[in-house]
C-alpha cells in the first residue's frame, strides 16, 4: 500500500507550506496563454466509457502572454488534446458560477484544490531548486510525479465519473490501469508502484473529499479559485483548469509575504525551465 511503501511515506509526512507560487488577482477573460507539456512519469492506459487511450502524465507549465505570469494548468477533458507547446486564446470563467460541472463535482475539485494544490507546489518548487547531480535529485523527483500525476488524476476521475461521490480510478466510467516502463527519467520507482502509489493517494483525497476530514500533508487548507478556460477560436482544443489564491480568504498570508515567496521562488521556476527536454506533441498531459 501507498502508506507503508518507504519512499512514498516520505510524501505523506512533507511538512505543509502556503503556496509558493500564487496569484493575487485571475487572468483576465480571453487571453493569449502559451503552454508546454512537462512529461514525467510513466505511460498509463486509460478508458473513459468506450474511449481508450495510452498516455503519459506530466504538468503542464504555462504563461499568460499578456500579463507575463507563470503558472501551472490541469487538463479538464481527457478526451481533447492540445499540441506541444500550444500558444491559443482562452477565455475564463469562475467555475463556482458555471453550469459546465454539476454541484458536486465543483465542490469536489474545490476541496482537493483547498487541501492539495498548496502542497504539491511547494514540493515542485523544491525539487526545481535541486542541482540534478544531487543524490536526492531522483527521490524527490518521484514526491514530485506522484503528486502531480495523482492530482491530475483525480481531476479527471472527478469531471469524468458518470456516479458523483463514487470517485475510484480503478472502477467506473474513468479508470486508469496498465502502467508502462517508458518513463523519461530514472525513477527509484517501478511503474507498479508509482501506480500504486497514485491510487492510494487518491483513494485518501476522495475520502477526505467525502468526510471533510483531510490530515498529514493535506490538513492545512489554502482556498483557491478554479477557473475554467476555453479556447476561443477552436472549442475541441483541451480545457484548462486553473487555481489561483483566493486574496479574501483567511488563509492567506499578507500581500508583503506574498511578493517575497513570489520572488524567492522565480528563480527556482526559471531552474525548472533550462532542464526542459525535447517532448513529443499531441499528447494529453
Amino acid at each position: 500500500m501507498y502508506s507503508n511503501h518507504p519512499i512514498m511515506s516520505m510524501i505523506i509526512t512533507l511538512v505543509v507550506f502556503v503556496s509558493v507560487v500564487v496569484f493575487t488577482t485571475s487572468p483576465t477573460n480571453a487571453d493569449l496563454l502559451y503552454g508546454e507539456f512537462d512529461y514525467s512519469t510513466f505511460w498509463y492506459d486509460f478508458q473513459i466509457g468506450s474511449f481508450t487511450d495510452n498516455n503519459q502524465l506530466g504538468k503542464i507549465l504555462g504563461e499568460n502572454v499578456i500579463t507575463s505570469q507563470e503558472f501551472q494548468f490541469f487538463c479538464a477533458d481527457f478526451t481533447r488534446r492540445n499540441s506541444n507547446p500550444f500558444l491559443e486564446e482562452y477565455t475564463g470563467s469562475s467555475l463556482a458560477n458555471s453550469t459546465i460541472l454539476s454541484g458536486t463535482k465543483k465542490d469536489a475539485l474545490q476541496s482537493l484544490f483547498n487541501h492539495v494544490y498548496s502542497p504539491l507546489l511547494e514540493t515542485n518548487a523544491t525539487f526545481a531548486g535541486l542541482n540534478p547531480a544531487a543524490p536526492e535529485w531522483n527521490t524527490e523527483r518521484d514526491r514530485v510525479d506522484v503528486l502531480n500525476s495523482a492530482l491530475q488524476i483525480a481531476v479527471w476521475e472527478i469531471i469524468h465519473e458518470s456516479s458523483d461521490g463514487n470517485w475510484d480510478i480503478t472502477n467506473g466510467s474513468f479508470m486508469v490501469y496498465s502502467p508502462s516502463s517508458s518513463g523519461l527519467y530514472v525513477s527509484t520507482l517501478t511503474p507498479q508502484q508509482m501506480y500504486e502509489a497514485i491510487i492510494d493517494l487518491t483513494k485518501s483525497w476522495f475520502a477526505s473529499i467525502k468526510t471533510g476530514i483531510w490530515t498529514g500533508q493535506f490538513a492545512e487548507e489554502t482556498f483557491y479559485e478554479l477557473t475554467y478556460f476555453t479556447a476561443v477560436d477552436d472549442p475541441s482544443l483541451q480545457p484548462l483548469l486553473l487555481a489561483v489564491v483566493n486574496p479574501s480568504s483567511n488563509g492567506v498570508p499578507e500581500p508583503a509575504t506574498i511578493l517575497l515567496w513570489t520572488l524567492g521562488t522565480l528563480g527556482a521556476v526559471g531552474v525548472s525551465w533550462t532542464q526542459r527536454r525535447t517532448r513529443r506533441k499531441n499528447l494529453v498531459v
